[in-house]
């Protein structure tokens, strides 16, 4: 895609077109998906999704919370993405950023909204608010001065041992991580050129034995972003591999503490 600082403010009609195409089809390839997945369940009508106790789920699960951090993490992929193609379609900064994070919200409510009609499911007031969180993080990273050093991101233990079932619950596995570049807030780092390809990210995770335990980890992580390059469509792939926490040493602090050479 283009990068923002190569394209016109005037809108494209047929490049727009493709925009709400590409939201459309998100919203059909994900009820897709999630239908294969995880809607194997009872047709009920409209309904909330509750704990055990019988109150709404809103963050502490049978999961520890973890997918609401995976809410966050997915809606806001939509929404960067989103703006991408919003703004090749011409749409200017601030159109892109507020319609994309909209667009965001908009594939991840339907979800919500069809999960609210499975009986062993329910509309999430917590995944929503989740959803909101994510839809608005790349708007703030835009538009916020300290929030340009601050990113969200997510590492997936490919190495380990996973359950047959395991599916898209596969939380056990998964690390979401909230990573800040320590040169972007101290003037005084400024000068050390290497350190702005360098963060430092606190990550959250569970543990695979049940009842799960909800883990606590501080790790090095790269600013991928930091890397220049001319080419608008290798940027693009910057920009999405730095979604990502790669493989970098770490300690983990809860439920034990234990150091990572290379943590997955």
């Amino acid at each position: 895609m283009a990068n923002s600082a190569n394209v016109s403010d005037s809108i494209n009609s047929l490049r727009a077109s493709v925009y709400y195409g590409t939201v459309l089809a998100s919203i059909g390839g994900l009820y897709i998906f999630a239908d294969e997945a995880y809607y194997n369940d009872n047709v009920v009508p409209f309904h909330w999704a509750r704990n055990n106790d019988g109150r709404l789920d809103w963050f502490d699960n049978y999961h520890r919370g973890i997918d609401k951090f995976g809410h966050i993490y997915s809606t806001s992929l939509f929404s960067q993405n989103f703006y991408s193609i919003a703004r090749w379609a011409g749409y200017s900064e601030a159109q892109a950023s507020w319609l994309s994070a909209g667009s965001a919200l908009t594939v991840l409510t339907a979800m919500e909204v069809w999960d609210g009609h499975f009986k062993s499911w329910g509309f999430s007031p917590g995944d929503f608010a989740a959803d909101v969180i994510g839809a608005l993080l790349p708007v703030a990273r835009r538009h916020i001065g300290f929030m340009q050093h601050i990113d969200y991101k997510m590492s997936y233990n490919f190495l380990a041992h996973k359950a047959p079932d395991s599916g898209v619950h596969d939380y056990d596995h998964m690390t979401f991580w909230l990573t800040a570049n320590p040169s972007g807030f101290f003037n005084s780092l400024n000068g050390i050129s290497f350190l702005k390809y360098f963060n430092i990210a606190a990550g959250f995770g569970i543990t695979a034995d049940l009842p799960h335990k909800q883990e606590l980890y501080l790790a090095l992580d790269y600013n991928l972003k930091k890397i220049k390059t001319k080419n608008s469509y290798l940027r693009h792939l910057i920009a999405i591999l730095d979604r990502f926490h790669l493989p970098a040493p770490a300690v983990r602090f809860s439920p034990d503490i234990t150091a990572f050479v290379l943590f997955f």
